[in-house]
C-alpha cells in the first residue's frame, strides 16, 4: 500500500523582508481571516471619504476644518494597516514598517497586498501539490 505524506505537500510559513528585516508569516484561517478585516475596514474607510454629503459638508467647513478631515482619514488607514502587522508579525511591528518606509501608509498598503497575493497563491499550491500527488499514486 501507497502512503501518501500530506505533510510535504502542505506549507503554511513563508519569510518576507519587510523594512530591512526578515519576518515569517503564517498563512492560516487567523492571517486570512485578519486580511479580509484590512479589506473590509479599508473599503469602509474609503466609502465615508467619498460620501459626497459629508465630503460637501467638510467642504462648507474652515480650511482647519477641511484638513483635520483628510488627516483622519490617513491616520485611520494607518491605524488599520499597522495592527495587521501587530498581529501577523509582533506587537509594533506596523508602526516600525511605517517608520521605515520614511510615514508612507501607501507602503503598508502595499506590503499587505504582495503578502495577500502570496497567501492566495499559497492555498492555490497547497490544493494543486496535494491534488497531483494523489493523481500520481493512484
Amino acid at each position: 500500500m501507497t502512503v501518501i505524506n500530506i505533510d510535504k505537500l502542505i506549507e503554511t510559513r513563508k519569510k518576507f523582508i519587510i523594512a530591512g528585516k526578515e519576518v515569517e508569516v503564517i498563512f492560516n484561517d487567523k492571517t486570512t481571516k485578519l486580511i479580509s478585516d484590512v479589506h473590509l475596514e479599508v473599503s469602509e474607510l474609503i466609502k465615508r471619504s467619498t460620501d459626497i454629503e459629508k465630503l460637501e459638508e467638510v467642504d462648507t467647513k474652515t480650511l482647519e476644518v477641511q484638513k483635520a478631515y483628510v488627516n483622519n482619514i490617513f491616520k485611520e488607514m494607518k491605524q488599520i494597516c499597522s495592527k495587521l502587522f501587530d498581529a501577523i508579525v509582533e506587537e509594533g511591528e506596523g508602526e516600525r514598517i511605517y517608520n521605515f518606509y520614511d510615514g508612507s501608509t501607501q507602503a503598508l498598503a502595499t506590503i499587505i497586498r504582495v503578502i495577500d497575493e502570496h497567501n492566495q497563491v499559497y492555498k492555490e499550491q497547497n490544493y494543486q501539490n496535494a491534488k497531483n500527488k494523489y493523481k500520481k499514486k493512484k
